[in-house]
């Protein structure tokens, strides 16, 4: 079957950001006719990630919560009145993404009537299409892409819905919304975690409805058969301040390989914090965790991904005989790409530095066309690649670094102080591995988007997500 969207087409932030479009689409277009039928039983019993949205107390109070914010409804979508637009606030909104990687949001429905008046003025402001009937259900393309269905107890979104397949998304909804068996769906074993967890939103999802880039850390120490769709990923979302707080856990359905996981886990520490202060403020994405590198070594190397990296690095340097010598914290961090280049760093406390004593057969030894050179610090060193290039070494107080830039290998030998948020390092601590995406980062150069993002997202800065 054609697919007209997929989530593995985008990056974390389009995701998330693609999602919260379609569940504030679903406060507007708004349906239909109180009901004994389940509106749940439109999610598909296959679908590889539920997200959970609770959104009863925007009905009644503002606030700054993402899920408690009617006055951005208002602003975003000209609505005067959100208690008089449809929608049953009072049990949860769905969002899914089907076994084919097409996302939908569902909605239980309070009255048709309203839905009709609703839609009918956003017709007349241009911002949506004439309804439609079509099988018994209502059809209506709101806000130019997005494709709202509606029966009389559940209101399907999806899109972004190219015009070349209107017809052919408008068939598969309407097999979703005739679909009348709740039991089922609730039944699935996505399903039944979804309800055991907390939090207005919560989302389980299997590793491969995720992008790859973004779901390959969770990756690390599953078995090297596990395939993606035996890891699930189980999250809760709860706005703080200026970020939005993520805890999440890596598992599995499969006895075998969630006990893999589990042993694995074991293989982080705390985070001490003592090193937070060499995340730049700017920092596009920063990981950080607590681990053995003689440990952590094997669990890199049963993942894929890292597994190449690592032959890449090896063709150079020791990477594994550097990772080995590691005990304690360790920070990675991803910056913005300038000239097409990303801009990395990777500090981590050693216990051990026996490998700056093979750095002599490594000058010696460099590809053609590479080289390795003293740099301007004691035991610190320049790897010249042709077009990639970093900065490598051992600080004073024992800290190995891997840096892309001779700025960020300055910063680490000098210990500048950089502003990293103080409330952030405090929730840092004492975990065992932590992500924080910085959204100005991400989406500096894309003034639309960041000002989409901030419409929905609010006063949000990061996001931060910890593992249990």
């Amino acid at each position: 079957m054609k697919r007209y969207r997929t989530i593995m087409s985008i990056n974390p932030i389009s995701f998330f950001r693609h999602t919260y479009i379609l569940f504030l689409s679903v406060s507007v277009m708004l349906v239909a006719s109180c009901s004994d039928a389940d509106y749940m039983s439109v999610i598909p019993r296959d679908c590889m990630a539920v997200m959970r949205i609770n959104v009863s107390d925007a009905v009644s109070k503002s606030g700054s919560g993402i899920t408690n914010r009617p006055g951005m409804l208002k602003s975003f979508f000209c609505i005067d009145d959100i208690k008089e637009s449809g929608i049953d606030f009072t049990e949860p909104i769905y969002a899914f993404e089907t076994s084919d990687g097409n996302i939908g949001v569902v909605a239980k429905v309070g009255s048709k009537g309203k839905l009709e008046d609703w839609l009918t003025v956003l017709h007349d402001n241009g911002k949506a299409s004439e309804i439609k009937e079509r099988k018994g259900f209502g059809f209506s393309i709101v806000n130019g892409s997005y494709m709202a269905g509606f029966s009389g107890s559940a209101l399907l979104v999806m899109g972004p819905v190219a015009s070349s397949s209107v017809a052919e998304v408008q068939r598969r909804m309407i097999r979703y919304l005739d679909s009348d068996d709740g039991a089922e769906v609730k039944s699935a074993r996505i399903m039944q975690y979804l309800d055991t967890m907390d939090g207005n939103i919560a989302l389980v999802a299997q590793a491969n409805a995720l992008p790859e880039r973004f779901v390959a850390p969770f990756m690390i120490g599953a078995p090297k058969n596990a395939r993606p769709a035996d890891i699930i990923i189980a999250a809760s979302f709860e706005q703080e301040g200026r970020c939005l707080n993520i805890t999440g856990e890596t598992f599995s359905f499969n006895p075998d390989t969630d006990s893999v996981l589990k042993e694995s886990m074991k293989a982080y520490k705390p985070i001490t914090g003592k090193h937070i202060d060499c995340i730049p403020y700017d920092a596009s994405v920063s990981v950080i965790c607590g681990v053995d590198g003689n440990d952590y070594i094997d669990l890199l190397r049963r993942n894929d991904t890292f597994r190449v990296l690592l032959a890449g690095l090896n063709t150079a340097i020791d990477i594994d005989k550097m990772l080995k010598s590691v005990n304690g914290d360790m920070l990675m961090t991803f910056g913005n790409i300038g000239n097409g280049k990303p801009h990395f760093s990777l500090i981590a406390e050693v216990s051990d530095a026996g490998w700056l004593e093979d750095v002599g057969y490594w000058k010696a030894s460099t590809p053609s066309g590479t080289s390795i050179t003293d740099w301007k610090f004691n035991d610190s060193y320049h790897f010249n690649g042709g077009d990639w290039n970093a900065y490598f070494g051992l600080t004073s107080d024992n800290m190995m670094y891997i840096c892309s830039s001779e700025s960020l290998a300055s910063a680490v030998q000098a210990r500048q102080a950089m502003p990293f948020p103080d409330d952030i390092a405090a929730k840092i601590k004492g975990k065992h591995l932590c992500a924080v995406i910085n959204i100005g980062g991400i989406l500096d150069g894309n003034p639309q988007m960041k000002a989409l993002t901030g419409s929905i997202l609010g006063n949000v800065e990061r996001i931060v997500y910890f593992t249990k």
